[in-house]
């Protein structure tokens, strides 16, 4: 009888779960909405794994002062990192699951569904790898006690040399498909992996373009169709629009990274809209990013890359321009690549600022009321989970009834109910304050007369850390004669400011022992309590308040260099007034002082590329830039190519036709032509008497970064009334090795030759152009970029000339403006323009009339031209 029992009750469960196939409630499933963060499970420290992993980095490759060794620690206890960021829980451990728990119930907190796994697959030769597998699988196992749902992003260049000594590419595709088959048999059947309509959910990273060879670490689109056949998976492909490849047809969704601004975003979810009426995919993947910062890598490939938070700007505008395309899944890039700084879960820097804003656009995008109280939780279960170990560890006393309590509290966590939860840490909190009040009351009058004995600290740390309300409540009730007593020990100070920072209490009740801090510290504590000031968050009023207060406190001690990093990452506002009150300082204290005008340069130039991401942003999702523009170019005068162009845009938004092409020429990016020009010979002879009427253009600027071409170079552009005229000559010190290889009418490899580029936008439409390419041979590429899709069925019939002498190329076009367009160009009519003389001798570089900055294909960035 109870074997029948058994098994009715057995198959009463299965039928439960059978009726929830991808392991997710059913409101969930029917809503088909799904927010998933982009997880790093690579870490490891000496503590936990005995080595560090991806927290330290010493490459040949970057300048030896760039190397960061975590076992060096600052004088805050903050140990050299690879990062410009700081976990608030400082450099974990990926195997650690009390690490694992906090970061699953932060993430459950802030509304995210799950953790999409950069995962490398296995090995038993690479320690970081092996580190990698063992954090997904106890990732996996922890999510199913904790409700929360894993998914894996192969990280599919892990099968390709060198992280293996496989020599062909038929070795890495057997080597990939035993991958595949170990990974289904070992964690596919976890309740807690993924699954959307009962398929397993197999997402990947493949940033290089395919080929036959070893070499190119990717897969083509009938590999993966190969390797994954057997098992029926649902495929999550990433898209770079860099690759030719198509995966849409292999793939039931594409997801993009973050190469992608939001014009290239925008390309990418118009693409899947396309796709997604024929059927070949499921459903639109959107992308939202906090920012980028791989400085602290020293960056990879072309060196450091940053992409400004501007506060919560960045972020909020991501989740905006995602929302408008009501995707059916949304990854959030990423939860914790300290490395590359894109970081959401909570850091030193930032606290829990992003997951509230996480929380607040989620509830948005799947309409339920968001509840904030939970976000604090996660850490305090963190903590006095540690707060055990250190006692147990130390042989201190500890409460009774810890386990069930905290248990007790982890329960009402997971259940939503914030409040009892709460009340729960609250009660383990008092009776630990209880246990320890004498234990360590005298450990703090001797940390207040001056204590140097460091082991002895060091030892009440973890208890001080978590129970450091009692030592706030010491000193602000202290006389002055005493903090100033205490404030002549280093440690002591140093100690302070490390609980101010671990500390959520309000700004005013720290104010005068910040202020101590601020009077006898020394240059390295000045530092860093001016950082703990700048990121203790606040309002705008309150942010000028702090900064009155520094300068009335060390005004002579203040320099700019010491805001680089908040500069980095504070809104606008914020960042305007911190300029303005610099500037004042440097008017009225720092007259004679050429190095504080330099620091202070120095933060005008990072404003400005602050303000330019911004305007970008704003402008691709067609918001009003003016007041922004007029915010900012109140306190410095704009000098970038890039910034002048968005001034200039704001104004032809504003229908301020004069002051938009004013501003275009007179920062070099902006020309007019007139109708009356005599034809020349189009031979590729650049006759100067031919082309003196035409307007010539002779600066160019790296594609790359903006830097000016120091190479001679330079182009010709005129019209009469049926034709555009156009010549180009480029010096060439390699001109033996110029690349003419492509000889075919429209070959989509002409680029990669040496070759003059034409673009023209001529609706100014900032989002659609006509290409035109000629190389050295006069052979021809011509097409259309329409909302980021190419048309190559466009052709024109062209008048070209080209010729190569001893020391450089030319080429002279002529082409049909009814080509360009078929009414008549009206007087004082405005077409976007711009012009590349493309080098592949030896040297791969396009040099542009104006800079597009990484890519030529960015219509919003180009010239103009205005026709008479």
């Amino acid at each position: 009888m109870y074997m029948i029992k058994r098994i009715n009750l057995l198959l009463f469960i299965c039928l439960i779960y059978a009726s929830f196939p991808d392991g997710i409630c059913a409101s969930e499933r029917e809503n088909g909405k799904y927010v998933f963060a982009h997880y790093m499970a690579w870490y490891g420290n000496k503590e936990t794994s005995g080595q560090w992993f991806n927290w330290a980095i010493a490459l040949n490759s970057i300048p030896e002062d760039k190397h960061h060794y975590p076992d060096y620690v600052d004088w805050r206890g903050r140990k050299d990192i690879a990062s410009s960021l700081y976990p608030l829980i400082g450099p974990y451990d990926s195997t650690d699951e009390d690490v694992l728990e906090y970061h699953i119930l932060l993430a459950k907190a802030a509304g995210i569904d799950g953790f999409m796994v950069n995962w490398y697959g296995f090995s038993k030769d690479q320690d970081v790898i092996n580190q990698n597998d063992i954090s997904f699988k106890k990732l996996l196992r922890l999510s199913e006690k904790l409700d929360f749902k894993i998914c894996v992003c192969f990280d599919d260049k892990s099968m390709f040399p060198p992280y293996n000594k496989l020599k062909t590419r038929k070795e890495v595709i057997k080597n990939t498909e035993l991958t595949i088959k170990r990974f289904n048999k070992k964690y596919s059947s976890y309740r807690s992996y993924f699954r959307i309509k009962d398929r397993v959910v197999f997402s990947n990273f493949s940033h290089s373009e395919p080929s036959d060879s070893v070499d190119s670490p990717g897969f083509s689109a009938d590999e993966y169709a190969l390797l994954l056949q057997p098992y029926n998976y649902f495929l999550m492909h990433d898209f770079h629009w860099y690759l030719s490849e198509d995966y849409f047809g292999v793939s039931d969704a594409m997801f993009p990274w973050l190469e992608q601004n939001f014009h290239q975003l925008e390309d990418f979810y118009k693409r899947s809209s396309v796709e997604l009426e024929k059927a070949r995919i499921r459903f639109i993947s959107g992308l939202v990013s906090p920012g980028f910062d791989n400085t602290g890598c020293w960056g990879w490939g072309t060196g450091p890359h940053i992409t400004y938070r501007n506060g919560l700007s960045h972020y909020s505008l991501y989740w905006e321009h995602v929302i408008r395309h009501d995707p059916g899944f949304i990854q959030i890039v990423t939860w914790n690549d300290f490395p590359e700084g894109s970081v959401l879960e909570p850091t030193k820097e930032f606290k829990n600022t992003y997951l509230f804003e996480t929380l607040k656009q989620i509830a948005r995008y799947k309409d339920f009321n968001p509840d904030y109280s939970g976000l604090t939780i996660p850490a305090r279960i963190y903590n006095l989970r540690k707060l055990a170990n250190g006692a147990k560890k130390n042989r201190l006393p500890f409460c009774r009834n810890y386990t069930k309590k905290l248990k007790r509290s982890s329960k009402a966590f997971l259940d939503k109910d914030y409040t009892l939860a709460k009340i729960s840490l609250d009660s383990l909190y008092t009776e630990l304050e209880s246990i320890y009040s004498r234990l360590f009351s005298a450990e703090i009058n001797e940390l207040m007369r001056g204590l140097k004995d460091k082991k002895k600290l060091e030892k009440n740390r973890i208890i001080l850390s978590v129970l450091y309300s009692s030592v706030i409540e010491e000193l602000i009730d202290f006389s002055d004669e005493k903090l100033e007593e205490i404030l002549s020990e280093r440690t002591i100070a140093a100690f302070i400011l490390d609980i101010l920072e671990e500390k959520d209490i309000a700004f005013s009740e720290v104010e005068r022992i910040v202020k101590y801090l601020l009077r006898y510290g020394d240059s390295e504590i000045l530092k860093d309590v001016i950082s703990y000031l700048c990121f203790n968050d606040s309002s705008s009023d309150e942010f000028m308040g702090k900064i009155d207060m520094i300068f009335a406190e060390r005004k002579r001690d203040i320099r700019p260099a010491y805001f680089k990093d908040y500069l980095e990452n504070c809104d606008l506002q914020s960042a305007v007034q911190l300029i303005s009150r610099l500037s004042q300082a440097a008017n009225n204290t720092f007259k004679t002082e050429p190095s504080y005008s330099e620091e202070l340069r120095e933060l005008k130039v990072l404003l400005e590329l602050k303000t330019v991401q911004l305007l970008e942003e704003m402008n691709a999702l067609k918001m009003d830039t003016v007041d922004t523009v007029d915010m900012v170019c109140s306190v410095i005068s704009p000098t970038s190519p890039k910034f002048c162009n968005i001034i200039a845009r704001a104004y032809y938004e504003k229908k301020d036709m004069e002051k938009f092409f004013q501003v275009m020429k007179e920062n070099g990016m902006a020309i007019t032509i007139r109708e009356a020009f005599s034809e020349p010979v189009i031979d590729g002879i650049i006759e100067p008497e031919e082309w003196k009427e035409a307007v010539s253009i002779d600066e160019f600027y790296r594609c790359s970064d903006g830097e000016k071409v120091n190479l001679k170079m330079k182009a010709w552009i005129a019209r009469d009334a049926r034709y555009i005229y156009v010549a180009s000559e480029c010096y060439e010190p390699f001109i033996k090795e110029l690349k003419a290889s492509h000889v075919i009418r429209d070959d989509k490899n002409l680029w990669k030759d040496d070759c003059l580029e034409l673009f023209f936008d001529t609706g100014y439409s900032l989002k659609s152009f006509k290409q035109i390419l000629v190389n050295t041979k006069g052979n021809v590429l011509d097409l259309i970029l329409k909302d980021g899709i190419p048309v190559y069925d466009w052709d024109g019939d062209y008048n070209i000339g080209t010729s190569v002498t001893k020391e450089k190329w030319s080429v002279e076009i002529a082409i049909p403006l009814s080509l360009l367009k078929n009414t008549r160009i009206s007087k004082g009519e405005i077409w976007g323009f711009n012009l590349s003389i493309s080098r592949h001798a030896k040297e791969n570089e396009q040099c542009q009339w104006v800079s597009t900055y990484g890519h030529t294909h960015k219509p919003w960035l180009f010239g103009v031209i205005r026709f008479e």
